[in-house]
């Protein structure tokens, strides 16, 4: 039976050795010993347990080649076998399971996989004698062996190489005067494959090697696009087309023409330049989608740029285009993926509309925007989304705007601009037509609307602390005018405030079935402001737009090109700056020509007044410290006095400029707009760039002097430090832009040639040369001339100290008119505003004081600003002794830097955080700035 059953298990060895695979006659091949139990049983497959399996298996192995040594596993695998096979289980298809544990069970565990990984990792090292990886195996590259990395290099206590020994026999060093000479020679190889323009001074009246300055990379993108239509012979537009009609019917879904649309898309088909003031929920984004649209259909592949101020606007522009999917915005806030996917469209002609913010665009030319820059077709027009912007944002705030015309024009080539805007005084409509470059004799050019539509009922109430400002807004929203308005705005000036309010206001207004689960939004209020995530404020705004959160608690930023039609109130918690924030803000309430609540609370105690006020001043700056920045960017140079300049590069850091004048970066780079932007064209802004080089060597004083002679910019360097250093030189930091000028090297030359020496060929395969060369210390960067008369150097601070002073007393002027403004109809209590036909009449009288404003700015500029006396001046002088005592000697103090610490306001060298804890800090907030500034400075002048 047996013999039936298992007919293989009683052949002898000599027959089942001559039944098996052929690997197994390979004899030569001495396998493992567990690899040898499990070919034999994968060859005889028992049906039982017999013990004649083992009797087999040792048979089978006896007659093999036995190894020299008893392997102490094989016996003990075989033992292991014996018992299993004893066992009777041996071919069972199951396996024990503890119940208890319940847990599969294989008994013991004593190894882990990071151990095997360990044990495996001390195999390799032995059998290579130190660490391989994917490339091989891992040397030190100190001294080339294997079994040590360079910290622990047994070399480093022995004798050091030869040609590390600095040898006083070696070749000598070039001199100062013949690595400059050097340097020169070198200059004019590197630099004749570059393109430059003339000099147009004579060579005799300048340097022999002047610096040259280099033709712009871009010059004018693309070709020049045609508008569609042409003007009549009198210079007015002609009349719509039938495929403006249509394009408006079938590719963006209206059947006509809103106020102002019709006359703004029609100039900008002709090329013309235009300025459209509209109302919000007007339509402006029409003004331009449209004529994008015709423009593609006449010149296929050209693209329309749009320059919006903020992220989030360009998000909803973006997502509120309807079916119309021509449109895409790029910032530095999308996905790197999302980027490539808009670079490829470009580059594939797909798009038709591209919104770019005002630092994107002026900054195209360096870093990531080279890619946008190549991708760029050609531009049919330019559109300056919120162009009332490019007057109130670009002082020290959005200095970029202050030249976004500019770089349109002449970098660009753009010859039509369109500027939509909501709210544009008189005198903020003539700075914009400037910037434009539209003809103010252009009676079309300019398409305005009145500034507050008639659903706006406004009003104001007074408040004389906190406490009734909370009740008083809750009384609004419960109970009062504000009860049944589904879609509420609440703005303030601060986060802090924004957080604070949003908390009250969810705990007073909760219910018993209003209360949501944790990580919910709130279904009454919720805050919105730069300091929340990204992923945050998409969550309130979306909840908002679909009419789940009723009220949102948001900054200014809140709101800007949302478009959202039953906004059925806004509330100013705290005060606007201008007539224009004020009017932007409100017009974001009923957009859908449907009435509209707007309240606003007046602090009784000028509390937000004077912050304000605080705003104003921070920007304001002293004629000594314009002064000293004229001095970094004129620097004198050897062009004759009276030949003219061709202007040489110049850079400083920004971190030691602003340290150097305590002025925040953005100042810096307003006042150097003003520079560039003045009739006399001074100088050109061009974009950030390192100021500093680290050179070093981990090969060696010697190595680092090799290099050096190779390197005609780096051996000037050298041979300077070597006349003053007694030690051997492991490194060189030195300036590039003041090494640039003395050498007569475009920098962008000097930087690619230092960054080369890092590498060098050897087996003509690159190699590491041994030189570190890193780029360090960013900095502004502008082309000045150097050979300014003293009068023009005095003529050019006046302009930027009467530009900073002006723009002072313009935002005081403004803030003092729109406070009476206010104050004349604002009501004592909140109660009172009640009366409907009391309320409407008040509300009229304020949209006519703003209309005013909008309409004609005279009255504002006629205002006087008297100067204020300090109350109790003798304790306000004992305060501004003890602080200058207390901070002389640590710190530079200034009358100006004195009156802002007493108001509380920050500056890069004495930051809020530090000063904060002082006892002086915002000390005397409700005494005049000004004249703070000047007691403090007369207490100075008597410190002396």
């Amino acid at each position: 039976t047996q013999e039936k059953l298992c007919p293989t298990l009683i052949k002898e060895p000599e027959e089942l050795d001559s039944g098996v695979s052929s690997k197994r006659q390979l004899d030569h091949v001495e396998l493992p010993p567990a690899k040898k139990i499990k070919s034999y049983l994968e060859e005889a497959i028992p049906s039982g347990t017999l013990p004649e399996i083992a009797a087999m298996s040792k048979k089978r192995a006896a007659t093999r080649k036995k190894p020299t040594k008893t392997d102490p596993d094989t016996d003990k695998k075989m033992a292991l076998l014996e018992k299993k096979l004893r066992s009777g289980k041996a071919n069972e298809n199951f396996v024990s399971i503890n119940i208890q544990k319940k847990v599969f069970v294989r008994g013991k565990k004593t190894g882990t996989f990071s151990k095997y990984k360990k044990q495996k990792w001390r195999q390799l090292k032995q059998e290579n004698g130190s660490y391989s990886g994917p490339r091989g195996v891992l040397k030190c590259f100190k001294c080339g062996d294997v079994g040590h990395f360079s910290k622990a290099c047994p070399s480093d206590k022995g004798l050091l190489p030869l040609e590390d020994y600095v040898s006083d026999d070696e070749s000598a060093f070039p001199t100062l005067e013949q690595a400059a000479e050097s340097a020169k020679e070198a200059g004019e190889t590197v630099h004749s494959k570059r393109k430059f323009t003339q000099s147009v001074a004579s060579s005799q009246h300048i340097d022999p090697a002047p610096v040259a300055l280099e033709v712009d990379s871009i010059g004018m993108l693309g070709s020049t696009i045609l508008p569609p239509y042409s003007l009549n012979d009198d210079g007015s537009v002609m009349d719509t087309p039938k495929e403006v009609l249509d394009c408006l019917r079938r590719e963006f879904g209206h059947q006509e023409f809103l106020e102002g649309q019709e006359l703004a898309m029609m100039r900008v088909l002709s090329g013309k330049s235009t300025l459209v003031t509209l109302s919000t929920g007007s339509g402006k984004s029409l003004c331009y989608q449209l004529p994008a649209a015709i423009y593609s259909a006449y010149n296929p592949g050209c693209i329309t740029l749009v320059i919006s101020p903020l992220v989030s606007l360009m998000d909803d522009q973006v997502d509120g285009a309807g079916g119309w999917e021509k449109s895409a915005c790029y910032h530095t806030y999308m996905t790197q993926k999302k980027r490539d996917k808009i670079l490829e469209q470009l580059k594939a002609r797909e798009l038709s509309v591209l919104l770019l913010s005002p630092e994107t665009l002026v900054s195209l030319e360096a870093g990531a925007g080279k890619q946008l820059l190549s991708a760029l077709p050609p531009i049919a027009f330019a559109c300056v989304d919120e162009a009332h912007c490019l007057h109130q944002w670009c002082h020290n705030f959005r200095p970029s705007y202050l030249t976004v015309t500019q770089v349109l024009r002449e970098r660009f080539g753009v010859r039509t601009l369109l500027g939509l805007t909501a709210t544009a005084s008189s005198g903020t409509i003539d700075s914009l037509m400037g910037h434009l470059g539209i003809d103010p004799r252009d009676k079309e050019s300019l398409i305005k609307d009145t500034p507050l539509p008639d659903n706006l009922t406004l009003s104001v109430s007074v408040t004389h602390n906190d406490r009734e400002k909370q009740d008083a807004l809750i009384g609004l929203l419960t109970t009062g005018c504000f009860a049944d308005c589904s879609s509420i705005i609440i703005y303030c000036t601060r986060r802090e405030t924004c957080d604070k309010v949003a908390g009250f206001l969810r705990t007073s207004l909760q219910t018993e079935n209003g209360n949501n689960k944790k990580g919910r939004l709130s279904l009454h209020a919720e805050v919105y402001h730069a300091g929340l995530t990204g992923g945050r404020r998409n969550q309130v705004q979306k909840s908002f737009m679909s009419g789940k959160l009723r009220i949102v608690v948001a900054t200014v930023a809140f709101g800007m090109g949302i478009n959202k039609p039953d906004i059925r109130g806004v509330i100013h918690y705290s005060l606007p700056s201008t007539f224009e924030n004020y009017v932007q803000e409100v017009g974001r309430a009923g957009r859908d020509r449907q009435p509209a609540r707007c309240h606003l609370f007046l602090d009784s105690q000028n509390e937000d007044l004077g912050e304000l006020r605080r705003h104003i001043y921070c920007d304001t700056i002293d004629r000594f410290v314009i002064r000293k920045l004229l001095q970094l960017v004129f620097i004198r140079c050897n062009c004759d006095a009276d030949a003219i300049c061709p202007k040489h590069e110049v850079a400083f850091p920004i971190d030691t400029t602003v340290a150097t004048l305590d002025l925040p970066q953005q100042n810096v780079s307003t006042l150097l707009a003003y520079l560039e932007l003045n009739e006399r064209k001074w100088i050109k802004t061009l974009p950030l760039a390192y100021t500093m080089c680290k050179v070093s060597s981990y090969k060696g004083p010697n190595h680092l002097k090799s290099v050096c002679k190779s390197c005609p910019p780096l051996a000037l360097v050298m041979a300077d430090q070597l006349e003053s250093s007694k030690t051997p030189i492991t490194s060189l930091e030195f300036d590039i832009f003041e090494l640039a000028r003395k050498i007569n090297w475009d920098s962008g030359v000097l930087k690619k040639t230092l960054k080369n020496i890092e590498w060098t060929t050897e087996n003509d395969k690159p190699a590491k040369s041994g030189i570190m060369v890193e780029f360090t210390s960013l900095g502004f960067r502008v082309l000045a001339p150097g050979n300014l008369p003293d009068e023009e150097l005095d003529h050019a601070l006046d302009v930027l100290n009467n530009s900073v002073q002006d723009h002072e007393k313009s935002k005081l002027k403004g803030l003092q008119a729109f406070y009476g403004a206010l104050s004349d109809v604002s009501y004592r209590k909140i109660e009172d505003c009640e009366d409907e036909e009391e309320m409407s009449r008040r509300s009229e009288r304020l949209k006519d004081e703003i209309r005013k404003y909008f309409n004609d700015q005279t009255s504002v500029d006629a205002i006087q600003l008297k100067p204020v006396d300090i109350t109790n001046e003798s304790a306000v002088t004992d305060d501004i002794r003890q602080l200058i005592v207390s901070s002389r000697g640590d710190h530079v103090l200034t009358g100006r830097v004195i009156a802002r610490i007493l108001h509380g306001i920050g500056s890069p060298n004495f930051p809020p955080l530090t000063w904060a804890r002082t006892r002086f800090w915002r000390l005397h907030m409700n005494q005049d700035f000004n004249a703070l500034c000047r007691l403090a400075t007369q207490q100075l002048l008597l410190f002396r």
